[in-house]
């Protein structure tokens, strides 16, 4: 009997779960292989299904399908596959982005070099399957530095430093996707990457280490230390040992440091029963150093003098492009102070703090994420540097608290023209006291004797009496039997008016089946797509114009820094073929344009997208739906929910 494998189990769904024919492209999109795995696949498929009297049927140009009959056992046929399922639990990856996470780590934490037919036979996939593998591979590994190595006689590795390595290992081994990572560490090197058992063991030490020293640390960083450190001991175990530092030699100044890495390194030692080296205690110390919290450590006088011109920039550029004037605001300009500088080190040697919420930082915070990528490009600038992904997500949920600050103190103000003598009056503003949002509203009374000098403060007005005030603001008028949640609900459809959703939601907004193996081919198209329907000029520097965040739920968040746009709206894109783009899987691409970045509806537009994309719900019916109809609708409700 052939073994029942993890990805036939796929392909027989996909086959049960459709009435007509199923392409072998659709299978092999399915089960995460190409199209020649899959054809082999079927051929032992075909022998296996039999046993259970099920056949499969080809018919040239439509594809594949499943013959089930009166005599086919499929109750036996669904025991044999939930038993597979249980004895292969995780053995062959759902996607192929899994997969290739697992060859980088199997690269780097196994033997130096593997023959092609063993990946093959590790993963039951074809050449070329792991041809195009190893290229999405070698993508990831390119930002570390990294590059696989192609021997005829060694087999496939992974070249570049070792500190370049260490880094990727960690990026890669402490995956975001919990499930992947215990996957990932229950097979790697026969499991002697048992980091969940050392964890707690190894952040003690980190954090006593610290803390004896005066230094500071937040769990997280001491979980982060940790992580980096226990690589480190497993690749010294290897007989891997580092090369130069990144930056150069640290200097004497940073005693501490040193102290708190030795002490570390001791008990490392007697732990795992290793020699590590002053090359790797100074490598200890660098870390330490790059990711502390900040204090008054020693500043060098020239980036110093560059630390205040940036955060001059940075005041000046969100102020001139937002409207956002955080100049005299003590909480903003004390986080530029004290973060910037740890931010350029760890940048210089790539000894990046980890974000475990990258995705939903970015995700939640769309307005932040715009504002944070002036400051990012002021600071890439100014200490010539590249933004890491991780890095600039600590900096977006510093930008939105502070935003959120100055959003609060912007309230709606509602004058409430009534009479004292009138009980259904009193009633009427206590209730509506209580019922609307205390963060965005501003409910005043307003009389005859009362508060007349607010008139010019007011934005819309709410008459209960035959009291009336001059001028031409908005307002309603309770009536006998009005209902508290009837002038909520004209003061929310109010709101909706003046932010005219429907003019940033247009048919040429949508685009389905955009075409792209990889990312830079998929914003290449994104870009003629755009230029085709006249929505964006032609023959411009669109790679240097757009910048691209992964958000999470397969979407990535992609924004006109180049404003180059030329109308005011909220785009979508669905891919034709889900792509690996960093480090998920991105099926919808998603934009936020305005007239300009100070527009006032700008900051809204964010949050309602950002609310769309943070309901995987949402996201999943308009991928099944394809319709630009149903993202409108859904981006309407959002807003009506958040004007109120």
């Amino acid at each position: 009997m052939v073994e029942a494998r993890t990805r036939y189990v796929i392909m027989i769904k996909t086959m049960l779960g459709r009435k007509t024919y199923v392409t072998s492209a659709a299978l092999a999109e399915a089960a995460g292989v190409s199209v020649r795995t899959v054809k082999y696949d079927l051929k032992e498929l075909q022998s296996f299904l039999k046993e259970y009297g099920v056949e499969i049927e080809s018919k040239r140009s439509y594809g594949y399908r499943l013959l089930v009959g009166d005599g086919s056992d499929m109750d036996g046929l669904s025991k044999a596959l939930r038993a597979n399922l249980r004895k292969n639990k995780g053995e062959v990856f759902r996607y192929n982005f899994q997969r290739v996470i697992y060859i980088i780590n199997k690269l780097l934490i196994g033997k130096p070099y593997y023959k092609a037919e063993e990946l093959m036979d590790t993963f039951y996939i074809s050449r070329s399957t792991l041809t195009q593998d190893l290229n999405r591979a070698r993508t990831l590994l390119a930002k570390f530095r990294l590059e696989i190595d192609v021997n005829l006689r060694r087999g496939i590795g992974v070249a570049g430093d070792e500190l370049d390595k260490r880094l990727c290992i960690a990026e890669y081994f402490f995956r975001y996707d919990d499930k992947l990572q215990v996957m990932v560490q229950r097979r790697a090197d026969g499991g002697k990457y048992d980091w969940d058992a050392q964890r707690e063991t190894l952040v003690r030490i980190v954090w006593e280490a610290c803390r004896a020293n005066k230094i500071r640390l937040s769990p997280f960083l001491a979980v982060d230390l940790a992580s980096h450190m226990y690589v480190s001991v497993l690749r010294m175990r290897a007989g891997c040992g580092i090369g130069e530092l990144p930056g150069g030699t640290m200097t004497v100044n940073y005693v501490r440091e040193r102290y708190a890495a030795g002490e570390v390194a001791d008990q490392l030692e007697e732990l795992y029963s290793i020699s590590i080296s002053e090359k790797e205690r100074e490598y200890f110390a660098l870390h330490i150093l790059s990711k502390k919290m900040p204090d008054s450590g020693p500043v060098g006088s020239e980036e110093h003098a560059t630390l205040k011109q940036c955060v001059a920039e940075i005041l000046r550029e969100v102020k001139d492009n937002f409207e956002l004037d955080f100049t005299d605001d003590p909480v903003f300009l004390d986080f530029l102070y004290t973060s910037i500088e740890p931010m350029v080190l760890r940048l210089r040697t790539h000894l990046i703090v980890r974000n475990p919420l990258l995705f939903e930082n970015l995700r939640r915070y769309l307005f932040a994420t715009k504002v944070a990528h002036s400051a990012s490009g002021i600071i890439e600038k100014l200490f010539g540097v590249q933004m890491d992904n991780n890095e600039f997500a600590y900096l977006v949920p510093a930008f939105n608290m502070i935003i959120s600050t100055h959003e609060k103190r912007k309230k709606f103000k509602i004058g409430f023209c009534g009479d004292l003598g009138l009980s259904e009056a009193l009633i009427y503003y206590n209730e509506l006291s209580e019922s609307l949002p205390k963060d965005g509203y501003e409910l005043v009374w307003m009389d005859k004797y009362h508060n007349n000098g607010y008139l010019n403060q007011l934005q819309y007005l709410i008459y209960v009496s035959d009291y009336r005030l001059p001028g031409n603001l908005p307002y309603y008028e309770i009536q006998d039997g009005d209902s508290t949640s009837e002038v909520c609900s004209a003061i929310a459809e109010y709101k909706l008016e003046q932010v005219q959703i429907e003019q940033y939601l247009k048919p040429e907004f949508g685009m389905f089946g955009l075409e792209g193996r990889n990312r830079d081919e998929v914003m290449e198209n994104l870009y003629r797509c755009l230029a085709g329907r006249g929505l964006i000029a032609t023959e411009l520097d669109w790679k240097n114009a757009f910048r691209a965040n992964e958000v999470g739920n397969g979407i990535a968040h992609i924004q006109d820094l180049g404003r180059i746009l030329k109308n005011a709206g909220c785009y979508v894109c669905i891919l034709k073929t889900p792509i690996l783009w960093e480090q998920d899987i991105i099926k919808v691409l998603v934009m936020i344009k305005t007239k300009r970045d100070g527009d006032k509806n700008l900051s809204l537009l964010c949050r309602i997208v950002s609310n769309w994309a943070s309901s995987p719900e949402k996201v999943e019916h308009f991928l099944k739906t394809q319709s630009y109809d149903v993202f409108c609708g859904d981006i309407t409700e959002e807003c009506l929910k958040l004007c109120f």
